[in-house]
């Protein structure tokens, strides 16, 4: 199974999708295939491209049972292998490991500033350079953030002191109860008057008893 059989087998079925063929791997025993599109790439897609691809090849007899197929999207850093692709990426960053004269491997980063059928052309840093794609080992794009927005204070996120607790009351020594005052004893009924003449009740009776003798 060859990677230029199995492009033109994969290109005329992924493009009624509305996706382009990027790329095609053939890796020990799995099978890469990247398509791209205009926008986000979502899960739904890649799930319809891979039916149709595996019965694409299915139907094309090529045997490719003893590879397992992947198919997913470039992502955000595409890899750079064939002169399409860094005429694709002209005017991005992008890395690019190539050999010297002395065969010793280099990490360059600059601007792609062309490419052509026999190589590159890099801007690094203000210098043009040319390098010649069998020099090239591996490239990829670069993906770039935008510059950190300053970080600003709000007073919401200003973080406040911590306000000290208070030292607790202390409590009050409890306020003893006053012993109650005692009633007095109810003093004796006086009767107001006494009676002239009249025996007090419950007073002895003295009876005065005359002896008389015999005549």
């Amino acid at each position: 199974m060859r990677v230029e059989e199995v492009s033109a087998v994969i290109e005329p079925v992924v493009a009624p999708l509305g996706l382009d063929l990027f790329d095609v791997v053939i890796d020990a025993k799995t099978l890469r295939v990247t398509v791209e599109r205009d926008g986000d790439l979502d899960l739904d897609a890649i799930t319809h491209a891979t039916r149709a691809v595996s019965a694409a090849l299915d139907s094309a007899g090529i045997d490719a049972g003893a590879y397992a197929l992947e198919v997913s999207s470039p992502g955000l850093e595409r890899p750079l292998r064939t002169p399409a692709h860094f005429t694709g990426a002209v005017g991005a960053t992008v890395s690019v490991k190539a050999r010297d004269a002395a065969g010793v491997a280099n990490r360059h980063r600059g601007v792609l500033l062309g490419a052509d059928d026999a190589g590159i052309e890099l801007d690094l840093d203000g210098q043009n350079t040319t390098i010649a794609y069998d020099k090239i080992t591996q490239a990829r794009t670069v993906f770039e953030w935008g510059p950190t927005p300053a970080k600003t204070r709000s007073r919401a996120n200003k973080a406040k002191k911590p306000i000290k607790a208070k030292k607790p009351i202390k409590a009050k020594k409890p306020i003893k109860a006053k012993r109650p005052i005692k009633a007095k004893r109810p003093s004796s009924a006086k009767s107001a008057e006494k009676s002239v003449g009249a025996p007090m009740t419950g007073a002895p009776t003295k009876t005065l008893t005359t002896k008389r003798d015999d005549v």
